[in-house]
């Protein structure tokens, strides 16, 4: 009977990783256009691509060392 539990908690964490992945990709795939929605134009959206990973780049190791 544990077994079956152990099966069913790993099939359940599985699933909810798969929810928040098809979230990540519907978000990737509608991002450019609501930056177009927001006034960004197509010169700029390459900028508002790269400045998340640049941020985190950034902004990672200092709230690291403060904390």
């Amino acid at each position: 009977m544990k077994k079956h539990t152990l099966v069913l908690g790993h099939l359940e964490h599985e699933l909810w990783f798969l929810g928040i992945q098809f979230g990540f990709c519907l978000q990737g795939a509608f991002m450019s256009r609501i930056f177009q929605t927001l006034g960004a134009t197509k010169d700029e959206i390459p900028l508002l691509w790269i400045a998340a990973p640049l941020t985190g780049l950034i902004v990672q190791p200092i709230v690291g060392y403060l904390f």
